[in-house]
């Protein structure tokens, strides 16, 4: 879903704020938080997780928000440029992944609002992070 078609379907919602919510397989079996919205190289992106972010859950009216500050402010915008749900993977080694999925719909849940995401990863767009280790803070 491009950028400008989740704003105007945000917009129809005029002044209803409800939870957001979302799913990357498309069956809501596995919900997820909907935390930040920011841009990764430009892209718009909304983090999600698993975890419940501080200090609540993102709600429809504060993602409009940002979405149109982002659209009047950024010199990244373009109207024609895909929104992206990233979530973290973290390895048995502690290092991790930001993996990014094309948001292809929103879908009104009665109570609350789902962000839909394609089902495959982007791959291209993986950001692969070594572990933290307190070693990198040593000084030389």
């Amino acid at each position: 879903m491009i950028v400008t078609k989740l704003i105007e379907e945000l917009k129809l919602l005029g002044n209803i704020s409800k939870p957001l919510f979302s799913s990357i397989d498309g069956s809501l079996t596995k919900k997820f938080y909907v935390g930040i919205f920011g841009h990764s190289n430009g892209l718009p992106t909304v983090s999600i997780s698993e975890d419940e972010p501080l200090p609540a859950n993102k709600k429809s009216n504060t993602l409009l928000i940002e979405l149109q500050r982002w659209k009047n402010e950024s010199i990244h915008y373009n109207s024609d440029t895909d929104v992206y749900l990233i979530t973290n993977y973290e390895y048995e080694d502690e290092s991790y992944d930001f993996r990014y999925f094309k948001l292809k719909a929103v879908s009104d849940e009665g109570d609350n609002l789902a962000l839909i995401a394609e089902p495959d990863e982007c791959i291209e767009l993986r950001k692969h992070h070594e572990a933290f280790d307190d070693n990198m803070l040593a000084e030389d």
